[in-house]
């Protein structure tokens, strides 16, 4: 599809200016892992609004196969995307395992290059550019570790890791098959689902790690109503008609999902860190939850069960 893709813009300006330090001392971070099939720039119209906030984004393409594409070396040396080649069992399990821990180790490496960022290390980059100077601007005592589908499954690994480097992890529909610990998250956690996704098992498996006593009492699920699961990405927003169609779009019109989705995230990090008024990150917590298009707590996993039943 690349002979239409490639007429595609996002809205974004390449080498803009990061933000000053007198409107913004200290740049939150959120590192970001893809579902299957995705990239590094198929969720850029949330990843932009977030990074519009004041966050230091980091998407992160994985190299295991999972992606849609991807390579090294500026992409001189392709890495294709890869099937499973068992349909079912054991060993496709263990296949979607290997690719998880190799996901949880290249999270791992991100978050080190933000340090050797923050540490003011000198380095390279592939595409040309340079990198903005953000030497002792990084607040690592703020950062998300975030992810979508594979990408959620992923967010939820590395939480379970006991050199987790993250404050607090924001899992958007996970993708439960490859996960094998469900041991609980003692680090605070948001998990937001879309309306239509989950199956019993795979539900079933979250609250397996959910209601564990060890989980963080901070944790907060919720569920944006009338959505479906690929509407965050930007599938649909780039082909509306043929992938409206072919992935089943929600009810919602997506400038409605990206808000909702922008401002859950943002009410939950603005309780959990109990920022200041001269914050970037503000949203009516209040108007949030009285808005009827978001269902919390136990409300919301209810909704995802009479879902399924229906």
């Amino acid at each position: 599809m690349s002979w239409f893709l490639e007429r595609v813009y996002m809205n974004a300006i390449r080498d803009a200016p990061v933000i000053s330090d007198t409107q913004l001392a200290k740049l939150p971070v959120i590192v970001f892992s893809h579902g299957l099939a995705g990239n590094q720039t198929m969720y850029s119209q949330l990843m932009g609004n977030l990074a519009s906030r004041g966050f230091v984004v980091l998407c992160v393409e994985h190299r295991d196969g999972s992606a849609c594409g991807s390579g090294r070396g500026n992409y001189s040396e392709t890495i294709p995307h890869i099937r499973n080649p068992h349909p079912e069992g054991p060993a496709a399990v263990s296949f979607r395992c290997e690719q998880l821990s190799q996901r949880v180790q290249e999270v791992k490496e991100a978050f080190q290059l933000l340090v050797a960022l923050n540490e003011g290390k000198p380095m390279r980059n592939l595409l040309g550019s340079e990198f903005p100077l953000l030497q002792g601007r990084l607040d690592l005592a703020h950062t998300v570790i975030m992810g979508h589908s594979y990408g959620g499954a992923t967010t939820l690994s590395v939480l379970q890791q006991h050199d987790n480097p993250f404050s607090c992890g924001i899992s958007m529909d996970p993708w439960m098959y490859p996960i094998r610990d469900f041991s609980g998250i003692s680090t605070p956690m948001l998990s937001i689902q879309c309306e239509r996704f989950h199956w019993r098992k795979n539900l079933d498996d979250i609250l397996k790690i959910w209601n564990k006593a060890a989980s963080s009492p901070l944790n907060q699920f919720a569920v944006v109503k009338d959505t479906k699961h690929n509407d965050v990405s930007d599938f649909i927003l780039v082909l509306p008609r043929l992938m409206g169609k072919f992935l089943q779009s929600g009810e919602r019109d997506l400038e409605s999902v990206y808000d909702l989705y922008d401002r859950v995230i943002i009410s939950y990090l603005q309780q959990l860190w109990r920022l200041d008024d001269e914050s970037l990150l503000k949203v009516d917590v209040e108007s949030l939850k009285g808005c009827g298009d978001v269902s919390f707590g136990d409300e919301a996993f209810k909704l995802l069960v009479s879902n399924m039943e229906r």
